[in-house]
Order: C-alpha cells, then sequence, then structure tokens
C-alpha cells in the first residue's frame, strides 16, 4: 500500500484497524504516520487534476519559444492536453448552440430541425473538425505535436523519467521533514539529466520497434514515431 492511500485509509479507522493497515505500510513510512506527520489534502484529487487546460496552454505559450523550429513534442491524451478547439456541441448545448457550431462549419441547420436531426450532422461534422487546442498553439509557432496512442505508456519516455523523480523522493523522504519536501522534490527532478533522458527515450524507442515487430500496433496507428 502506498503512504498516500494508506494516510487517507488511516482517517476514521478505529485502534485494532489502523494497526492492521499500518502493518502494510513500509516500515520506513509507519513513525511518521503514528505521529501524524504524513499530511494527505483531502480534497481527493490526484495530481492531474491541480492542472486545467487553461493553465496548461499558459504554461506551453512560455515554453513553446524555447524550443527549436520544427520541434516535436511527444504528448499523451491527458485530459488537459486535449482541450479541443471550438468544442462539438451536446443535447445540454440546447438548440441554438448546436444550430450556431452546424453553421460555424458549413451546415445548413435551422431550429425547426428536431434534435434527432441536428445531433446526427453533430456525430457527422465532428471528426472532420476536430482539433486540439494545444496543437494549434504548436503549428502556429513552428512545432508539431506527437500524440501517442491511448493506453501504451510503455511510448512515453516522461513515464521512466517520473518513476525516477518518485524512486529518488521515496528513497529519501524517511530522513526528509515534511517542510522540506519542495526541495527534495526539485533535487529529484534536477537528477534527471539529458543523459538519462536519452536512455528513457532510446527506452520508449525500442518498445515502439517491438510493437511494429509483433503487430500489436494493428488497428491503433502509431502515428509518425518517436524515432522519425
Amino acid at each position: 500500500m502506498s503512504p498516500g492511500r494508506a494516510a487517507r485509509v488511516l482517517r476514521g479507522r478505529d485502534v485494532g484497524e489502523r494497526g492492521r493497515v499500518l502493518r502494510r505500510v513500509p516500515r520506513r513510512f509507519r513513525g511518521r504516520f503514528r505521529a501524524g506527520r504524513f499530511a494527505v489534502p483531502r480534497t481527493g484529487r490526484d495530481c492531474r487534476d491541480a492542472v486545467g487546460a487553461d493553465e496548461f496552454r499558459e504554461w506551453m505559450g512560455r515554453v513553446l519559444p524555447l524550443l527549436a523550429d520544427g520541434s516535436v513534442i511527444v504528448m499523451d491524451n491527458a485530459p488537459y492536453h486535449t482541450a479541443k478547439v471550438d468544442r462539438a456541441p451536446t443535447m445540454d448545448d440546447g438548440k441554438d448552440v448546436i444550430v450556431e457550431w452546424l453553421k460555424r462549419n458549413g451546415e445548413t441547420a435551422d431550429r425547426s430541425m428536431v434534435y434527432v436531426e441536428l445531433m446526427a450532422m453533430v456525430r457527422r461534422v465532428k471528426p472532420l473538425r476536430k482539433k486540439y487546442a494545444i496543437d494549434e498553439l504548436a503549428k502556429a509557432d513552428g512545432k508539431t505535436v506527437l500524440r501517442l496512442p491511448r493506453n501504451h505508456r510503455e511510448l512515453n519516455p516522461m513515464v521512466l523519467a517520473w518513476s525516477s523523480v518518485k524512486e529518488h523522493v521515496s528513497a529519501n523522504v524517511s530522513s526528509c521533514e515534511p517542510s522540506d519536501g519542495k526541495n527534495l522534490i526539485v533535487e529529484a527532478v534536477d537528477r534527471v539529466n539529458a543523459e538519462m533522458w536519452k536512455g528513457f527515450v532510446g527506452s520508449a524507442m525500442e518498445e515502439e520497434k517491438k510493437m511494429l515487430r509483433s503487430g500489436l500496433h494493428r488497428g491503433r496507428p502509431l502515428g509518425r514515431g518517436l524515432g522519425r
């Protein structure tokens, strides 16, 4: 059981059950749990919820000018990466919004049409008009976003980088005061140097080659690939 999950589980448990939970926690963390020093937010949100599409777009706007022209940005399909430009409407948006969206995309529609007809048109047009805000932002700056296929974390070098960061934090957190947690994370991130990143990318490329050789990609296009 991870320390974070254990901390959440321990809230509201009786003494006997707290003991059973603690036995499933790594030994180096147990003293901190008993002393109540392992703070976990009560919001129920994970790190992905802390980043919104607007915040990510703003951050990308600052990063893009730092990249060389023609750079390819490998990106997964996290919600804040996939905010759409001119999002297709749903039934909940109301007839006026649906009609306006269809007209904006070159379709002939009016309020006299029933919802079933309008939504059928939306479903037909939607795949042809799907654009991601981040992709368009990168394109305007001379860069290209390469999106990884869904459910293939092994193709994402960033997963290996974060694993390295988390391993360093986990190995040193027992000797770290809670107030020094941020410094420990910064230290862990700084350890990921260019040579390590090159290795992570190489590992992802090897996984891609394995998939191509085995035919696992059939039906799931891998795009241009990390090595091309």
